[in-house]
């Protein structure tokens, strides 16, 4: 599910991610060592991939990393120009950046991997 989700992100933007610029993204918060996030932009359309690493240490049996609980403070700083609103390629859900930022607990609600899609123009 998650593959087919991306690959239809990925044909409906295709010149986006042929030819958009690579951004690595910042991350900030109590986990923003366990992130791994990068954005492509092209003519103000943008897509941007937020991955976790090296979570094992800091999970129980049965445990998700997903929500606010558990990834607290941690978020993904976007550079100016970014959009102030997505769309979540996978789970389609909507979200909003606060102060230039993209709050995990909200990202990973349901999944813990995004692919957000948003124009600077809306």
């Amino acid at each position: 599910f998650l593959t087919w989700r991306a690959l239809q992100v990925r044909k409906a933007a295709a010149e986006l991610f042929a030819d958009g610029s690579y951004l690595p993204l910042e991350t900030q918060g109590e986990f923003a060592d366990r992130i791994v996030a990068f954005g492509r932009e092209l003519k103000g359309e943008w897509a941007i991939t937020v991955v976790p690493r090296f979570l094992g240490e800091l999970l129980e049996t049965g445990e998700w990393p997903l929500g606010e609980d558990f990834w607290k403070d941690t978020r993904v700083l976007l550079p100016e120009g970014a959009p102030e609103k997505f769309q979540e390629g996978i789970c389609e859900e909507a979200l909003s950046t606060q102060n230039g930022a993209v709050s995990l607990g909200r990202t990973f609600k349901h999944l813990p991997v995004a692919l957000l899609r948003g124009s600077a123009e809306d």
